[in-house]
Order: structure tokens, then C-alpha cells, then sequence
């Protein structure tokens, strides 16, 4: 608590201090030092609710000295974060400077990794598309019925009993269900569009496999039976060749009058290895496709891959983790060689392959930052990452640091 204080002691905070109100009518101002303080011992011990740390201010040691006995009000406290959020990075920059002035930062190998962190929201309130359209049209007409009765009841002009503007929330429920909606088409109109690409991808790959010149796998887009039935197609096709090139054979010996050609007799159309194997692999195809078509192939109930939203915390998407799948977001970290954190990052993207890039330039801001303070700048040499960020553009950059 003490270093706390005595580091944001030593910090510019003009930034902070240009919207302080000076002078004028009501309550004079909190420092913003003394918030700033509060902000970060709170969330260096875990504490991230506003009205939690209000009430810290009054029962705990450590919160009591930083605010001096004199508590803000949680709504104080959260106004102070939400305008200043953006000032927080300055903040950030100059905490790198005071680390590098202390000999802090080997920047020589960097470490990049990702954790999920779960949301204040619960998991159950992910809805599709149907659902927040139902909700707005319930929403809307409960609206239009409270509004008359209230009108009939208080008067076309009078308030009734709602609450006063500065304890209203500004992010109302029906808000966010429009907000949920304009993602999801966006979402959905961004899937359209990779669906249409990938169906023209698989229309070309069907047609390579008609005129034999494909190997490996299938693009994913591609119908599993209409492939099978493109080589059965092509392989019947190369097998009435080898019917009709034994016919003329079997032609041309009787008409000189000698014996039959040498070899087993080509006159089967589903005869040969290749068309056997062809057929084999349209059968197996059929067959999953009765079970998909069921819902249950491979004994397990088919995914709804329908876009959705979480209804409580927007930004916030399903995570997987070793223990299960939470609602939250995914938190990314750089740190040197000597634990300093160089530069962190909060997404909603499950996954990690595309974070690296990001991640990497911030760190090498943060670079830039502590080498203003060194007489002999260190460049970042490596990065490490784990299995999760594995990808052909991340094990292959065109610039940048070397990657493992």
C-alpha cells in the first residue's frame, strides 16, 4: 500500500488533473492522485467492484490510509475510472519508465500466454437471434402499455416515481438487446460471406476431382457425398476406358482368328480396386450424412452453430477452459525476462493464433518506452509462445522478433 502511494507520488498526472473542478458551488473534489491510488491497490488485491471498495474505505487499514479516512461514493469512484480509462495507458508507460530507471526489463526474450478470465454474466443468458427479437417485441409493447397506464396515473407531464437522472442507468436492458442484434447480423453477414467464398472454393475443388488432378483432403465447405460421387464418376469412367479398350482387343483377335488377349476379361463396370474403394467411400459418405441429417453422428448431438450473445455482458463470448466452458474473455500478457509486464490485452476472441501479432507490437512498444532510459538499448530477440498461438503466419513473419 505504501509503494503504492509513494509510485503515484512520483507520476505525471497533469492528465488526470486537467478535468478536476476547481472552485464553484458543492463539495470540493477528491485528488486524483488519491482515487488513482485507491484504483490501483484495489485491483492489485483483487478488488474490482466500485461499491466493495467503498465499503473498504470504512472497514479495512490499507484502504482507510489511501484515502485518508475521507471515502468516496462508489459512484464517485467508477465516474473517476470510466472518464480516465483512457489515461490509464499513460499511466501504464510511465510505471515502464520508473522500472527501467531501476534496472528493470530484459528485453532480450519475451514471453506471450493467455488465461480466460470469466465475466459478470452468466453463461445461460447466451440467446440467439429469435430470442432477442422476441424480447424487443415484448419489450417494446410493455413499454407502450406501461407508458399509457402511467400516463393515465401521473399525467401526460408528470415524472411518478422513477428514479432521479444521476442514478439511472444509462445502458438500459433494451439497448443492449438492439445492440446484440446489430452483432449478430453483422456476425451473420460476415459468416454469409465466408460461406459463399467457401462454397465457390469447394465448386472448384469438385471440379479437380472430376478431371483427377486433386490429392489430399477435402476442403471443409465441400459436400462429403457429392465428392464421393465425383470419383466414383471418374473412376466408372476410367473403368468403361479399360472395358472398351479390352472390347477392341477381343475384337481385333477375332477378327485376325487368333486366341483371346492374355489376362483376366475387363467387362465388369464395377469391377477394378479403384472403383471398389470408390464405391466404399460414397457408401461411408451416404451413411454420415443420415446420421448428420439426425443430428447424431458419432453418437453426439450436432453443435448449433447459430451466432449468439450474452444478454448481461455483451462484449463477453463462451470460453473453454480446462475445467469446462465459462462466460468471460480472453486476457493476453507480455512479460521479460525478469517478470516485468510489458504489455497486456483483453479479447473476446476464444482462440489464441490471432493475439500473437498484437501482442508482439505492444511489447515492443513498451520497448521503445524503457529504452529512452537506457544508455545501450536492448532489442526484442525472441518471443515465446506456446502451442495455442501455433500458426504458419506466426511461425513465419515477415519482420519482427524470432518466434518459438
Amino acid at each position: 500500500m505504501w509503494f503504492v502511494l509513494d509510485t503515484v507520488a512520483q507520476l505525471d498526472l497533469d492528465a488526470f488533473r486537467a478535468r478536476r473542478r476547481l472552485g464553484g458551488a458543492g463539495r470540493e473534489a477528491y485528488d486524483p492522485g488519491m482515487l488513482l491510488a485507491l484504483l490501483i491497490y484495489a485491483y492489485a488485491v483483487g478488488e474490482r467492484s466500485s461499491r466493495k471498495i467503498e465499503r473498504l474505505c470504512g472497514t479495512d487499514v490499507a484502504f482507510r490510509v489511501l484515502c485518508a479516512q475521507d471515502t468516496p461514493d462508489h459512484t464517485t469512484i467508477a465516474r473517476f475510472r470510466k472518464i480516465h480509462v483512457a489515461v490509464f495507458e499513460q499511466v501504464f508507460a510511465q510505471v515502464l519508465v520508473l522500472c527501467a530507471r531501476a534496472g528493470m526489463g530484459r528485453l532480450g526474450t519475451v514471453a506471450i500466454d493467455g488465461t480466460k478470465i470469466a465475466a459478470n454474466a452468466s453463461i445461460d443468458a447466451n440467446h440467439r437471434e429469435e430470442w432477442f427479437r422476441e424480447q424487443a417485441r415484448k419489450i417494446a409493447a410493455e413499454a407502450e402499455d406501461i407508458d399509457a397506464a402511467e400516463d393515465a396515473e401521473f399525467g401526460p407531464d408528470a415524472r411518478g416515481d422513477e428514479l432521479p437522472d444521476e442514478l439511472a442507468d444509462p445502458v438500459t436492458r433494451a439497448e443492449r438487446i438492439r445492440r446484440c442484434l446489430a452483432e449478430i447480423a453483422a456476425e451473420q453477414a460476415a459468416k454469409d460471406a465466408a460461406t459463399a467464398e467457401a462454397k465457390g472454393k469447394a465448386e472448384q475443388h469438385l471440379e479437380r476431382i472430376a478431371a483427377g488432378r486433386v490429392a489430399g483432403r477435402d476442403p471443409g465447405a465441400l459436400d462429403p457425398v457429392a465428392a464421393a460421387r465425383a470419383r466414383l464418376a471418374r473412376e466408372m469412367t476410367a473403368r468403361q476406358g479399360e472395358i472398351d479398350a479390352y472390347a477392341a482387343r477381343v475384337a481385333a483377335a477375332e477378327a485376325e482368328g487368333g486366341r483371346l488377349p492374355d489376362g483376366r476379361r475387363v467387362v465388369d463396370p464395377l469391377g477394378g480396386k479403384q472403383v471398389k474403394k470408390a464405391l466404399a467411400a460414397l457408401e461411408r459418405a451416404l451413411a454420415k450424412a443420415v446420421l448428420a441429417a439426425r443430428g447424431d453422428e458419432d453418437g453426439k448431438t450436432g453443435r448449433d452453430k447459430a451466432p449468439r450473445r450474452n444478454v448481461t455482458d455483451p462484449d463477453s463470448r463462451i470460453m473453454p477452459t480446462r475445467q469446462g466452458w465459462i462466460q468471460g474473455y480472453n486476457a493476453q500478457f507480455a512479460v521479460s525476462a525478469d517478470y516485468l509486464i510489458l504489455a497486456l490485452m483483453l479479447t473476446n476472441n476464444p482462440t489464441d493464433t490471432a493475439e500473437l501479432a498484437p501482442m508482439i507490437t505492444r511489447a515492443e512498444q513498451a520497448a521503445v518506452v524503457i529504452n529512452q532510459e537506457r544508455a545501450e538499448p536492448e532489442t526484442t530477440g525472441t518471443v515465446l509462445a506456446d502451442a495455442g498461438y501455433c500458426s504458419e503466419d506466426n511461425l513465419t513473419p515477415a519482420e519482427g522478433p524470432q518466434v518459438f
